[in-house]
């Protein structure tokens, strides 16, 4: 693997990993990386299609998350309003 693959590489996999912990998770900004690599020849097509996956996934994963995070915040206020009332 050339210097410019492993950078490239590199460099996609931390941005996969930052939309995983984004507040608003997108998968837009890692595509556009991984097309531009593409094209310039520092990934091949099977990586590509495998980094396209794991980004398409970090999001899926993450606004799952955040998903969780927010029923679970709910639920909790919820509770909080019947205390109120009860007390």
């Amino acid at each position: 693997m050339s210097r410019n693959a492993e950078k490239a590489a590199a460099m996609i996999q931390r941005a996969i990993a930052e939309v995983g912990k984004s507040a608003y998770p997108s998968s837009e900004y890692v595509l556009g990386m991984v097309e531009a690599m593409y094209h310039m020849g520092h990934i091949g097509e099977d990586q590509q299609m495998a980094y396209t996956q794991a980004s398409f996934d970090a999001v899926a994963g993450r606004r799952q998350m955040l998903r969780q995070e927010e029923a679970q915040q709910r639920y909790e206020q919820a509770l909080e309003r019947i205390e109120r009332r009860a007390a």
